[in-house]
């Protein structure tokens, strides 16, 4: 179904804003 490509998608850019935001913080420590 399309749903489970749509959940992918969102877990895809999920990861990404995650990670940037783990970037940001060990920047700032």
């Amino acid at each position: 179904m399309a749903t489970r490509q749509l959940i992918w998608e969102i877990v895809r850019m999920a990861k990404a804003v995650f990670i940037r935001l783990l970037i940001i913080t060990t920047d700032q420590i």
